[in-house]
C-alpha cells in the first residue's frame, strides 16, 4: 500500500508539472493571462504582488525559482523591465519570453490606455496561441470586455465639463489614460515615473503652485501607498483638497474594487471624475 501510495504522489507530481506554468512580471498581465488561457488546470502567476512597486523591482531568490520553473514568462517590455530583462539573458531563456508591450515601448503606464492594452492582449494571445495555450473565442472575450469598461469611463466622464477636465499628477502616469479620455495633465510633481526620483526643485514646485492657481485646477492625484508628502504640501498651498490616491500599477486582492482591468480602470475613473466636479 505504501509503495502505490508512493507512485500515486509520484504520478501526480509528474501531472503537475505538465501543465503549463506561466509567470508574469505584474498583476495586470497576469490577469489578462487568466482570461486567455485555455488549458485546464494551467498555473499562472505574477511577480510583482498586488500593492507592489514595478519601477526599478529587484528580483528576490524566490522570484528567481519562480521564473526558473516556468514555460513561459510574459513581461511588459524589455525597456521598463531591465530587472527581468537581466534574468533572461543570464539564464538564456529568450525562447520563453513574451514581451507584449516592445511597439508601444516609451508610452508610460501603457494599459491604462484601453486602445494600447487591446494591442498588448492581442500580442499576448498571438504568443500563447503558438504554444496553443489561447483561443480566438477567449481573445474576442478579452477584447469585449475592454470595450465594455471604455465605454462605462466615457459615460463617466460624460457628467465633467471640459473646463474642469484638468489634473496635476504626482507621477506621470496618467498620460495614456488622459489621452484616451479627454482630460489633460497639466503637470506632473516628479517628471519621471520612476518612485525613487528627487522631490522637485524649488522652482518647479513654485511653477506648478502658480499654474493651479492660474487655471483653477482641483484635483492633484497621488499614488496610494507611496510617499504623497510634496502634494500633500502642494494642496495646501493651493487651498484644494488633499491629493487623491489613485491605484495604476498593480490589480488590487480579489474581492476588493479594483481586482481586474475593467474595474481598476473604472475605479480609477470614478474617483477623479466625482474629484473634478467638487
Amino acid at each position: 500500500m505504501l509503495r502505490l501510495i508512493t507512485l500515486g504522489g509520484l504520478f501526480l507530481g509528474l501531472f503537475v508539472d505538465a501543465r503549463a506554468q506561466i509567470t508574469s512580471s505584474f498583476t495586470i498581465i497576469d490577469y489578462w493571462v487568466g482570461k486567455l488561457l485555455t488549458e485546464p488546470g494551467a498555473i499562472h502567476q505574477s511577480i510583482i504582488p498586488s500593492g507592489g512597486e514595478l519601477h526599478g523591482y529587484q528580483l528576490t531568490p524566490s522570484d528567481s525559482l519562480k521564473l526558473s520553473k516556468s514555460r513561459v514568462i510574459i513581461g511588459l517590455n524589455p525597456h521598463s523591465e531591465t530587472w527581468l530583462n537581466d534574468w533572461i539573458k543570464a539564464n538564456n531563456r529568450s525562447a520563453s519570453i513574451i514581451w507584449i508591450n516592445e511597439k508601444f515601448s516609451q508610452v508610460s503606464h501603457p494599459w491604462m490606455s484601453p486602445a494600447v492594452s487591446k494591442a498588448m492582449v492581442k500580442t499576448l494571445h498571438d504568443g500563447l496561441m503558438i504554444r496553443k495555450l489561447s483561443s480566438e473565442v477567449n481573445l474576442n472575450q478579452v477584447l469585449a470586455e475592454i470595450r465594455n469598461a471604455e465605454l462605462s469611463v466615457v459615460r463617466e466622464f460624460a457628467t465633467v465639463p471640459e473646463s474642469r477636465r484638468i489634473i496635476i499628477t504626482q507621477h506621470p502616469n496618467l498620460l495614456a489614460f488622459a489621452e484616451a479620455f479627454n482630460l489633460e495633465v497639466a503637470g506632473s510633481i516628479i517628471e519621471s515615473p520612476e518612485a525613487e526620483s528627487a522631490d522637485p526643485s524649488a522652482q518647479k514646485y513654485s511653477q506648478l503652485l502658480k499654474l493651479i492657481k492660474a487655471r483653477n485646477i482641483r484635483v492633484i492625484t497621488c499614488d496610494a501607498g507611496q510617499n504623497n508628502r510634496v502634494a500633500q504640501q502642494l494642496a495646501k498651498d493651493a487651498k484644494i483638497n488633499p491629493p487623491l490616491p489613485l491605484t495604476v500599477e498593480y490589480l488590487e486582492k480579489s474581492g476588493t474594487p479594483g481586482d481586474t482591468w475593467p474595474s481598476m480602470i473604472l475605479t480609477n475613473a470614478q474617483k477623479i471624475s466625482e474629484a473634478l466636479k467638487k
